[in-house]
């Protein structure tokens, strides 16, 4: 229980949030901003039964009355405090109050926000502060499925950043990874600041907005910790593949075994089909490089499906015989985790044909092709069948031509993929 005196406080309510899960102990919240007579606060509200409510008072410009309110450290501004509303409060409609609704808070809000230099943010700033920082993406580093303290299991992964100032580590959380490029600079709104180990390190939150801006050219990239990239040339000798199995609620299964057929949850109480189950699955690994040096290393599920197309992972027996039985490897590393990988003897070995005559043979099939019905958008054939629905069809019989695929500088020419119809004009 609190020992904060509560108190009552009147205004306008702006940029009232979708319901949140704090990442923590699954609690729902939402955010908004509460407008008073002398300025703006942050408003954090613990009662999601009440978001209709905030909702409408937005919609409507009402003027609103909050009671049994608490304050909590602001995550804007050390200096200030932001508002707490609680299962204790009340939000009401108020009489008329002596200012207006102001219309342009939101154009307000956003041109005064302040921008701050990643120097900046690691010399003045205390963990779980918010800040805003515009900064370019150099470099990829760990990530992969993480579980929260809450239990939930939510996709993670680190980029380092870096201004004209400095340079620091960023971890994105959930579908904002999809948004990142690297080499890219982008405006990170509402990232909030962390200390691990020693180092500050900036972490995405439900409120974060990431936006692509103006390049960045001169960058610092100078002390960027556990970022550094490092290429491994070498084949693997060892390996351990782990499985761990998640409930659809996100929490892990320990009791699981791979000769169940379905398994009962703990936590939600669901019973659920073991093939149905959520893996996380990694592999650890020992690797020896060309010059005879052993480098013990960590594989995502993402690099696994690299080294074993095709393959059942979750068979982590097999996964290891797989891994053990590949070629030579150019491992691209940061610390210990592969970030990608490519095989040393890529195209090595693979016929060139010049273009021109790979061209100039197209056009014949083409030419000698049957009458066809085409499928067409604007200029463009979508789809083709052979009018006399494939009696004599092949113009190419398929075996001879799977067994001579062409290459170019290396690199199966993309015809192959649709020949011989592929991305060609075809004249009358």
């Amino acid at each position: 229980m609190s020992n904060q005196e509560m108190f009552n406080t009147e205004g306008y309510l702006h940029q009232v949030s979708k319901v949140k899960l704090a990442s923590k102990n699954d609690t729902k919240y939402f955010n908004a901003v509460l407008q008073e007579q002398d300025g703006f606060k942050d408003i954090v509200v613990f009662s999601p039964q009440k978001h209709r409510d905030f909702i409408n008072a937005e919609k409507h410009k009402s003027p609103v009355l909050l009671k049994n309110l608490l304050t909590s450290p602001s995550r804007r501004d050390a200096t200030k405090n932001d508002l707490k509303y609680n299962s204790r409060s009340n939000l009401s409609i108020a009489k008329k109050l002596k200012f207006n609704f102001d219309s342009g808070y939101r154009l307000t809000r956003q041109s005064s926000t302040t921008l701050n230099t990643i120097r900046d943010i690691t010399d003045n700033f205390a963990a779980f502060q918010t800040v805003n920082t515009v900064a370019k993406v150099i470099s990829c580093g760990n990530g992969g499925p993480k579980q929260l303290s809450s239990g939930l299991i939510m996709q993670m992964q680190e980029f380092a950043i870096a201004d004209s100032t400095s340079s620091m580590l960023i971890a994105i959380w959930g579908e904002q990874i999809d948004s990142i490029k690297l080499n890219s600079t982008y405006k990170f709104n509402d990232v909030s600041v962390r200390e691990f180990q020693g180092t500050i390190q900036l972490t995405s939150t439900p409120d974060t907005t990431i936006t692509e801006t103006t390049p960045l050219t001169d960058v610092s990239t100078d002390n960027t910790p556990g970022m550094q990239m490092n290429t491994i040339r070498g084949t693997i000798i060892s390996a351990e593949c782990t499985a761990k199995y998640y409930c659809h609620c996100k929490k892990q299964l320990v009791d699981y075994a791979p000769e169940m057929s379905t398994i009962k949850c703990p936590y939600c109480s669901q019973r659920t089909k073991t093939s149905h189950l959520l893996p996380s699955i990694k592999a650890y690994i020992n690797i020896t490089s060309d010059s005879g040096k052993m480098h013990k290393l960590t594989a995502s599920e993402v690099i696994l499906q690299k080294l074993c197309p095709q393959h059942d992972l979750k068979r982590t027996d097999e996964t290891e015989e797989i891994l053990l039985d590949a070629e030579e490897q150019e491992f691209q590393v940061s610390g210990y985790n592969i970030i990608s990988i490519s095989p040393v003897n890529a195209h090595n070995d693979l016929p060139l044909v010049p273009a021109e005559n790979y061209q100039n043979e197209t056009e014949e099939i083409l030419l000698d092709a049957e009458d066809q019905e085409f499928q067409v958008s604007g200029y463009n054939i979508i789809s083709i069948s052979p009018v006399d629905a494939h009696n004599d069809l092949p113009l190419v019989p398929a075996e001879n031509y799977q067994s001579s695929p062409r290459y170019f500088n290396g690199l199966k020419h993309p015809l192959d993929a649709m020949h011989p119809c592929s991305s060609l004009e075809v004249m009358g």
